[in-house]
């Protein structure tokens, strides 16, 4: 039978990026950072944030929310400050081994009704068409789209595209966002398209989370 500290090991990967909110702060605070190395229901070792070209100290002892992404999952955990380690030449920070992880798949996720303007790249074979449409309703999970006259550019079921578009309640810009088009509706004038997010970075993750927690 595994451990706990088995079954997180494989989402805790070297590299992975996340996110860190000390606990009962403001939303809008939260440092990104990624997982240096752990040692198994001892300690997760952290790259020290920085924020406007300085590093971060958190409060030794505090408590702090970390989210990622990882296998189309959003997870998270809760897990203390131990050591802030101020080395310039490999700072970094202590946190306590989580007790579990909390996985949510992004497809439960509630979509929030928009209306936001997108730039929609079509990958047909070697080339690549530039639509613009509107996204209609967002998640973290996918988007509806509203594409008028797309000049004759295929769209269809398992279509690959990529999304850019801005949120102007943030002033957060998301570029390049893979997707697939899961279903379809061809109208006279316009195609609205159900995208499905492919790949999502956690850097995007967090923007567009952010985006739809604060549209609630």
């Amino acid at each position: 039978m595994q451990s706990q500290g088995q079954k997180n090991k494989g989402s805790l990967d070297v590299g992975l990026i996340i996110f860190i909110q000390p606990k009962g702060s403001p939303e809008i605070i939260r440092y990104k950072s990624s997982i240096v190395g752990w040692k198994t229901e001892h300690l997760v070792i952290i790259d020290m944030p920085i924020l406007n070209g300085a590093y971060v100290n958190l409060s030794d002892g505090c408590t702090c929310i970390v989210r990622y992404i990882h296998c189309g999952n959003a997870c998270g955990f809760e897990a203390k400050v131990l050591k802030n380690i101020n080395d310039t030449r490999l700072p970094l920070i202590y946190l306590s081994y989580p007790n579990s992880i909390e996985r949510i798949s992004l497809r439960r996720h509630d979509r929030i009704q928009t209306v936001i303007s997108a730039c929609i790249e079509v990958q047909l074979n070697d080339k690549i068409e530039k639509l613009q449409g509107s996204i209609l309703d967002l998640s973290v999970g996918g988007c509806l789209l509203d594409i008028p006259d797309h000049k004759g550019v295929n769209l269809d079921i398992e279509s690959k595209i990529n999304l850019s578009f801005s949120f102007a309640n943030t002033g957060d810009r998301v570029d390049v966002v893979p997707a697939t088009i899961k279903r379809i509706q061809k109208f006279r004038d316009n195609t609205l398209a159900g995208a499905q997010f492919v790949d999502l970075p956690s850097d995007v993750f967090e923007k567009i989370r952010y985006f739809c927690e604060s549209c609630k």
